[in-house]
């Protein structure tokens, strides 16, 4: 699993998290808590970007939702896009994208901020 943070200069408040590999039981706790020490003012809107992401578990899963709730407690949001086939088939399946809001593109996922 590979992690690159962007910040945007012009909006402190929102980053873009790529995500590219495999998330897994060996590796889902360490994307949870990178994700989750990112969220802290003036940080409360982040975009997760799953364009790369090759495998994710339920404890891939879980860090998302961690996630979402931690910007959630800063009232913020957390946007999910570029989802590849099967991945987005779970989590739809499993209604993630009733909680979290899946994007096609990451312009589209920003543009909703």
């Amino acid at each position: 699993m590979e992690v690159k943070v962007r910040n945007l200069g012009d909006r402190p408040e929102v980053v873009i998290v790529h995500v590219a590999g495999e998330v897994d039981s060996s590796s889902a706790e360490q994307f949870r808590e990178k994700l989750v020490s990112l969220i802290s003012e003036p940080v409360r809107h982040v975009i997760v970007n799953l364009e790369d992401l090759t495998y994710i578990n339920s404890s891939g899963m879980g860090a998302l939702v961690a996630g979402y709730k931690r910007v959630r407690a800063l009232d913020g949001t957390l946007r999910i896009c570029q989802v590849r086939g099967s991945i987005g088939e779970v989590m739809r399946l499993i209604r993630l994208d009733k909680i979290i809001e899946i994007y096609d593109t990451e312009e589209a996922a920003l543009a909703s901020l």
